[in-house]
Formats: C-alpha cells, sequence, structure tokens
C-alpha cells in the first residue's frame, strides 16, 4: 500500500545500487551462525563452503535474512568489495556509505519494485508464531518439564522443517545441549526482529558475547584486502575488520538513572 504511511526502512536498510544509504549491516559474526544444510556448524575450513557464493550448502534462512557480494537483489547484483571500482559506493572501505560489513539486511523485503523508498509500507511484525514456539520451549525448558521428542516437533522442529527451510529436526533432549541449540535457535530464526539484544540480558550472557572484535564479510579472493582492512584476520580467512564493541559487567545489564532524577534525588547517584 504505497503513500498510505512512510516507512524509513529502504532509505535506510538498502544498497546505493537501489538509492539506500546502507545504515545498517549484518556482523560476520551471524552469517557464520547458519548451519550447513545438513545441521553441522559452518567452519570456513569445511569444502562446502564458497567464498564466491556466501550462501551456498547452507541453512537457507541466510539468504533470507541477508545478502553479500555477488549476491542478486530486486533483479540486479549486489556489489561490495575492498577491490570494487563500480560507482554508487560499492567499495568496501570506512569512508563511503556503503556497508561496513560487507552484508545488508534482506529481511522484510519482498524485493517488488519501490516506487518511492520515502514512503514504503512496510510489514513488519510485533511477534512471530516462531518466536512463540521458541519461548514455550524455552519456558518448559527452563521450568523443570519433560522434554521429550514430541515437544521438540511442536516447537523447535516445526521451525526447521517448514517448507522453505527444511532443515534436519533437533533430537537433543539433555537440558544443558538443548539450551544451547535452543539460543542458536532463536538468534538465526528472529534475527534483526528487536530481540537478540533482550535475549542476552536476561540469559545474562551479553559481557560475554558482546565483547570483542567485530568482523564483517570474508574477502579471500581479494587484491585489495591487505592494504585496506584497518586490521587483518588473525583467523586467515580475510574477514574485513569492522571495529570493536565492549559490554561492562555488571553496568550495562541496568539503564542509567536519568540525571533529571538524581536533581530530585541526590542519593540515588553512584558513589
Amino acid at each position: 500500500m504505497a503513500n498510505y504511511f512512510g516507512c524509513g526502512m529502504p532509505q535506510h536498510l538498502m544498497s546505493a545500487k537501489d538509492n539506500g544509504w546502507s545504515s545498517s549491516n549484518a556482523s560476520g559474526g551471524l552469517f557464520e551462525a547458519y548451519e550447513f544444510t545438513d545441521g553441522t556448524p559452518f567452519s570456513y575450513d569445511d569444502p562446502r563452503y564458497n567464498p564466491n557464493n556466501l550462501g551456498e550448502n547452507r541453512d537457507p534462512r541466510l539468504d533470507y535474512t541477508i545478502y553479500y557480494n555477488g549476491a542478486t537483489f530486486k533483479g540486479t547484483t549486489y556489489i561490495i568489495s575492498p577491490d570494487s571500482s563500480a560507482a554508487k559506493k560499492q567499495r568496501l572501505d570506512y569512508a563511503t556509505e556503503a556497508s561496513k560489513t560487507g552484508f545488508l539486511w534482506r529481511k522484510y523485503f519482498n524485493e517488488e519494485r519501490i516506487e518511492d523508498i520515502t514512503s514504503y509500507s512496510a510489514v513488519t511484525p510485533i511477534i512471530r508464531y516462531a518466536e512463540v514456539l521458541l519461548s514455550y520451549l524455552e519456558c518448559q525448558l527452563e521450568s523443570g518439564q519433560p522434554i521429550t521428542q514430541a515437544l521438540l516437533d511442536q516447537t523447535i522442529n516445526a521451525i526447521r522443517g517448514r517448507g522453505d527451510v527444511n532443515m534436519p529436526p533437533i533430537t537433543e533432549t539433555n537440558v544443558d545441549k538443548l539450551r544451547e541449540i535452543l539460543r542458536h535457535e532463536r538468534r538465526i530464526e528472529l534475527a534483526y526482529e528487536g530481540i537478540r539484544y533482550w535475549d542476552l540480558l536476561r540469559w545474562r550472557i551479553a559481557h560475554e558475547v558482546l565483547t570483542g572484535p567485530i568482523w564483517g564479510a570474508p574477502y579471500p579472493n581479494s587484491a585489495g584486502y591487505a592494504q585496506t582492512t584497518k586490521q587483518i584476520d588473525p583467523t586467515g580467512h580475510c574477514r574485513w575488520y569492522v571495529g570493536r564493541r565492549d559490554f561492562r559487567n555488571p553496568q550495562d545489564y541496568t539503564w542509567p538513572i536519568p540525571l533529571s532524577e538524581q536533581n530530585i534525588n541526590p542519593n540515588l547517584r553512584e558513589e
């Protein structure tokens, strides 16, 4: 329903080739979280990894969620590389309005022609049934209820086994192992839906996950990588260096008390 009510997502999220600003980018960590199609963890050392087609042999949700150098988006090829000489800000660097990681978001777009990206009427979910199922499984797990294959099939496997995903079912019923599987599934299924940060806070692992260098897409065949990235990937896989983030424990698990409230009651101030 174009021009019915405005949504800024296309303007902010799409690449310069589609007249966007590339201002929100997926991290390499999210890219690496998507499994191979047989359900095994992704590895750069696995022969199934194809640096020229990052979605090959991977969980289909990778390509449903993000796109990358060489992928087709809105009918044309997206180019973002340290070596790119193409117009429209498609050279990966630290100055232009291009993706800062080499990735952009495909989720939320059906890729139809948008006449005016400033008046696009997006349909963004408040909550999806997938989140209901995953949250129900987590409640059962954390409250000590029996974990059965039937429960897994009704929840996490209903998500993984749907027709456009068709990933192998989960059979793990050990609580500690299943907890990690469930948290991983929430990350990849609910990516960019405004949930991950709050999950990390309530699981009390944000200080472990949100600390350290941020890496982007891999460019092992790039001639200009070593001269243009600010930091060389120590793993040897030529991931683009983005920056660093730090999460302080315990300070960052709570929000600061507003100064206006501190002025009313000085006892609220930290010493």
